[in-house]
């Protein structure tokens, strides 16, 4: 089975043309990487569980003398599934499936992929990562575009060598204190972005492109949580809108608006407002849980038809429209920007 065969098999089971399932297939493999990078875990049926893991801050000892070697996060999977299986949910949430049709997409996307990774078929998900065997051993292989997400707040760190003649003084010889402080300083400044890992949350891209995925059928409601029109924290600090822009929107059940950006905590969420309203995008933080984790997103405008909504996103600055992606509302909310609800 090559990577042909799959997605028509694929697509004889859905019932569609081969473009409409391989478009469908594209659209997924985005969703997984949004969802694993905001919710750290991913369960398939079929496939198996994705987690991301986070290596420490490491030191060790060589013939060299002390080796530091910088944090980083990793994705870890799993064959058997870990937890309920995500698939429906992001059929819905993501794709804009109806119920039944998520259903339908999940049991031929398992049928599919279980049957590949049984046989170890070598199988790319474009954006996300490939099965395939390597040195005699078949398992996943995150892509490098995933990799460098996961370790954005460590990209420029390398690895520290600490020589042995550092840490004491032989006979003879004089100690070089700048060469030493130098040492220590780089070996803080590791630290510091170490530590900072823990505060700062994960920036979620959503990877939407400025034309809609297309889908199998027809769209309808998402069925994922949605915010609440009074979030539990307010922003602390809000700042008036560039312009003279209203200090709040009001999203009413289905219609549709535009996810700017996605993070795990508020303040940094509150932190990005001023680039956009910069912009002239007027931008509000929308609030949001889902199976217990809150996060919140940046979203602008307010569509009646996806068409509008998608035609606005390619108004928008290229950098801000790559990782925007459009958002259905299933549920009547109020944003405000200037007083507490």
């Amino acid at each position: 089975m090559t990577q042909s065969d799959l997605i028509a098999e694929f697509a004889a089971l859905l019932g569609v043309e081969r473009p409409v399932a391989l478009s469908t297939m594209e659209g997924f493999f985005r969703a997984m990487q949004a969802e694993l990078l905001v919710a750290q875990k991913l369960s398939l049926k079929g496939v198996g569980s994705f987690q991301i893991t986070h290596t420490p801050l490491q030191k060790t000892r060589s013939s060299s003398g002390i080796v530091y070697t910088p944090p980083c996060n990793k994705v870890l999977f799993e064959r058997r599934m870990s937890g309920r299986d995500d698939s429906v949910r992001l059929a819905v949430s993501r794709l804009s499936m109806s119920e039944d049709e998520a259903l339908r997409f999940s049991r031929s996307f398992a049928a599919v992929f279980s049957r590949a990774l049984k046989e170890q078929r070598e199988v790319t998900l474009n954006g996300f990562g490939r099965f395939s065997s390597v040195n005699g051993r078949y398992g996943f292989l995150a892509e490098p575009a995933m990799e460098q997400l996961l370790n954005c707040e460590y990209i420029n760190l390398r690895e520290i060598v600490l020589s042995g003649e550092e840490g004491s003084l032989r006979p003879g010889r004089e100690r070089n204190p700048y060469r030493y402080f130098l040492s220590l300083f780089a070996l803080l400044i590791l630290i510091v972005l170490a530590a900072v890992f823990y505060w700062k949350p994960l920036h979620i891209f959503a990877l939407s492109t400025a034309e809609p995925p297309q889908r199998v059928s027809g769209v309808a409601a998402e069925k994922a949580p949605e915010a609440t029109g009074k979030p539990s924290v307010q922003p602390r600090s809000p700042e008036r809108l560039a312009g003279g822009a209203a200090d709040s929107v009001t999203l009413e059940q289905g219609e549709y608006t535009l996810v700017l950006a996605t993070f795990r905590r508020e303040k940094t969420a509150i932190k990005e407002l001023a680039p956009l309203r910069a912009q002239g995008i007027t931008t509000f933080v929308w609030p949001a849980s889902v199976d217990g984790v809150d996060y919140y997103r940046l979203m602008t405008g307010k569509f009646s038809t996806y068409a509008a909504a998608a035609e606005q996103m390619k108004r928008l600055p290229k950098k801000v429209a790559a990782r925007s992606y459009i958002q259905h509302v299933i549920k009547r909310v109020i944003l405000h920007g200037e007083k507490e609800l």
